[in-house]
């Protein structure tokens, strides 16, 4: 189940299906969801974690007026406008931080504090967070 906060509603979701083809049966859904309706178990995730990483809030807040905090995003977005030149040293330290080296960190935390599936789905949120960041390379170039 998960909380649709379009609606203030809970969505139901129930996978049915095999390792190739997926289906998702939506309760009380948002149309936005209905449309995925049928998908790969790839492309299923790929839609969630996206979802999962554009919502990300902060403790930040744009201006003192602002009711809602910044998305983690955006907060380092405005910071690389004001101070592009220390964006961009963060941006090459993490340029050089490879699937492997998260991967290593993750590995170290003992399995019964943490699933494997866990895992993956850590591994994922952060390589596409770094994707995210290293695509401001471009802008503040």
């Amino acid at each position: 189940m998960i909380f649709d906060s379009l609606r203030g509603v809970a969505i139901h979701i129930l996978l049915v299906g095999n390792a190739h083809n997926i289906r998702v049966l939506v309760g009380n859904a948002h149309p936005t969801i209905l449309r995925y309706c049928m998908a790969t178990p790839r492309k299923l995730s790929e839609i969630i974690l996206d979802s999962y990483i554009n919502k990300c809030k902060s403790a930040f807040y744009g201006n003192a007026e602002d009711k809602k905090p910044l998305k983690t995003f955006d907060v380092f977005y405005q910071a690389a406008l004001r101070y592009p030149q220390a964006a961009m040293i963060w941006i090459e330290h993490l340029e050089g931080i490879s699937k492997t080296d998260t991967l290593s960190i993750l590995n170290r935390i003992p399995q019964k504090w943490i699933s494997h599936i866990a895992v993956e789905f850590a591994q994922k949120i952060l390589e596409l967070n770094q994707n995210k960041l290293l695509n401001l390379k471009e802008l503040l170039q």
